[in-house]
């Protein structure tokens, strides 16, 4: 190393604004996306139609996501005017205390509810979830049984508040039978019952209704992408860790023309799957970059192993340098640290016509996502540690 660089890297780890080409990081952003509002902030930006703001890692955060409003469950909010539950034992349905509305049924673990669900498709992920809670300290316990499948959850000592609490089977037939009891003679509120198709969804008790919510991600003006040479860091709260999964989830995409997979040229993409047992592509974080001819070119530097835990924020730096003729490279930093590489021979990257934080053609992030970054160069190893470890915006 020469005494310039020497330099260069001291100043770097003394917390002096690292210069690389003539260019501070701050120098070097091109679009930057704190997540503090539903307004755009640049010419050619678009918010729709409108992420769900949730608390952030630094400030506030979009949630991102599409889901499948439906509920197979009849009466789910406890009113108590059906014969939808099958009561075992004396479980009260009464009129105040409830979650989504006053109603809720108060259970223990002689007197509790069941219910048989129709309708539901073979071979189909299913989530199923509950609000409860107990003045008592008392405990939850959820089962799903459908066909030869079968599922159980058992909570810790509930809370006087309500909390979500859910579980997830993939249904054998056509029908499946759900249990809500306690464990205990403590007394558990109980409310909000649904069985949904799909992983596990964050946001909000839908009582029965089949219908999709709106799409929401963020168009990012096509004029801040280098598609030969840049980066783009952002913080993830993926709201699917933990639980199954039957798709896959886009946090990042630019092109010159969106297509058909197959037939797609010019673009950058990132995002996930969490698909256990199936390639090994198909559980990790995806970076793939197609040149100008249709070549491609995709590592998976992380799979969602057991290091990563619900609710769990993780922070993610992208980086390519595109070199037709020459070694093509990415790097990719994992919470300030190198997760994986890839050194690959590429044609040239044409600049996108459209670029999407959230989403890619059908694929959604189903993420919190926050301190969303663009960058005209490759940030270096030094300066994913400091973005890592930014408690504000980049200044």
């Amino acid at each position: 190393m020469t005494m310039i660089r020497r330099l260069v890297a001291l100043v770097g780890l003394c917390g002096v604004a690292l210069v690389v080409n003539g260019q501070s990081l701050k120098e070097s952003v091109t679009y930057y996306q704190g997540c503090e509002s539903l307004k755009p902030s640049y010419e050619g930006e678009s918010v729709h139609p409108s992420p769900i703001l949730q608390p952030g890692k630094i400030g506030k955060a979009f949630l991102i996501e599409r889901r499948l409003f439906g509920n197979l469950i009849g009466d789910p909010d406890f009113k108590g005017d059906s014969e939808a539950w099958l009561s075992i034992g004396q479980p009260a349905f009464v009129k105040e205390g409830g979650f989504a509305d006053p109603n809720c049924v108060v259970i223990t673990d002689k007197d509790y509810v069941r219910q048989a669900v129709l309708g539901l498709q073979e071979h189909t992920l299913y989530c199923f979830s509950v609000y409860a809670r107990s003045a008592e300290g008392g405990s939850l316990e959820l089962a799903v049984k459908s066909g030869a499948n079968s599922k159980q959850f058992q909570s810790r000592p509930l809370a006087a508040d309500y909390t979500r609490h859910k579980l997830s089977l993939v249904a054998d037939g056509s029908s499946a039978t759900i249990t809500i009891k306690a464990t205990s003679a403590q007394k558990v509120h109980v409310d909000a019952a649904q069985l949904e198709p799909g992983k596990s969804w964050p946001s909000a008790f839908w009582p029965q209704a089949t219908t999709f919510s709106p799409v929401q991600w963020v168009d990012i003006p096509a004029t801040t992408i280098s598609p030969m040479k840049g980066s783009v860091a952002f913080w993830l709260k993926p709201q699917w860790l933990g639980e199954e999964s039957t798709g896959g989830f886009s946090f990042f995409a630019a092109a010159k023309e969106f297509t058909a997979y197959k037939d797609q040229k010019n673009a950058i993409s990132i995002g996930a799957y969490r698909r256990p047992g199936k390639h090994g592509w198909e559980n990790g974080f995806n970076i793939t970059f197609i040149d100008k001819s249709g070549g491609r070119y995709g590592y998976t530097p992380v799979e969602w192993d057991a290091r990563f835990k619900p609710d769990e924020w993780l922070h993610w730096v992208v980086t390519w340098d595109i070199k037709p003729g020459g070694e093509s490279y990415s790097c990719c930093y994992l919470n300030g640290q190198k997760a994986g590489d890839l050194k690959f021979l590429s044609d040239s990257i044409e600049p996108p016509a459209k670029a999407q934080m959230g989403y890619s053609g059908g694929a959604y992030a189903d993420s919190v996502m926050d301190e969303f970054y663009l960058f005209s160069r490759p940030v270096t190893a030094q300066e994913a540690m400091e973005l890592h470890s930014l408690r504000a915006r980049l200044r």
